[in-house]
């Protein structure tokens, strides 16, 4: 209507739209025009997941190169809408805090080899692609968990008792959970955390 016909978008907007079912407002002509500039991959892919119009304008930011590289990417997770906003958010933070492209990002071996990994189901990909961009989005926090894994595993707590740190390392706390059947087991796990006091790990966590 708008390129073919001259039609003019106010007329689009306040007329046509409420035809379509959708609400007569600028944004949303906008989301549309859009997507009809896109890839055919690309529109098919939202046509079948029924990606929500915030979404739409989220995949408009990229390049032609970067959407069909996240269409390889986003295609066999089988994203919901809450993760597909958020694996686009975190390619978008990273590519531009790093000043790369969101297909290199798509095209690390880490990401690759988890998309070819075919015993995994598509959750648990989405899940182990999630962990990859976050660690990207946020390297410090990723420096610091990986310390305090190998903290942790110095101290060789039993597999029952786990040990955690403050969510985002805001706070200096820690919190220890422990699960036991027995008199036996509980008086184990009491000795095993008595002996925490010695150890040089567990005094660097705090």
């Amino acid at each position: 209507m708008i390129h073919r016909f001259q039609i003019h978008p106010d007329t689009v907007i306040k007329t046509f739209l409420p035809l379509f079912s959708l609400e007569p407002n600028e944004k949303i002509l906008d989301t549309y025009l859009a997507l009809a500039q896109m890839e055919d991959e690309i529109k098919t892919y939202v046509l079948k997941e029924e990606v929500s119009r915030s979404n739409i304008r989220r995949l408009s930011a990229f390049t032609p190169d970067d959407r069909m590289a996240i269409l390889s990417l986003i295609s066999p997770l089988k994203l919901g809408e809450n993760r597909l906003r958020e694996t686009l958010t975190f390619l978008e933070e990273i590519s531009r805090r790093n000043q790369c492209s969101a297909r290199d990002i798509v095209g690390r071996p880490e990401i690759q080899a988890i998309l070819s990994q075919k015993e995994l189901t598509s959750s648990q990909k989405a899940e182990r692609v999630k962990k990859v961009l976050k660690d990207l989005r946020y390297p410090r926090m990723h420096q610091m968990e990986e310390k305090f894994e190998g903290r942790r595993r110095g101290l060789n707590l039993p597999s029952n008792v786990s040990l955690h740190h403050p969510p985002f390392f805001e706070g200096r706390g820690l919190k220890i959970e422990f699960q036991f059947e027995t008199m036996k087991e509980y008086r184990a796990i009491l000795s095993s955390l008595s002996q925490l006091v010695e150890k040089k790990e567990f005094e660097e966590m705090l």
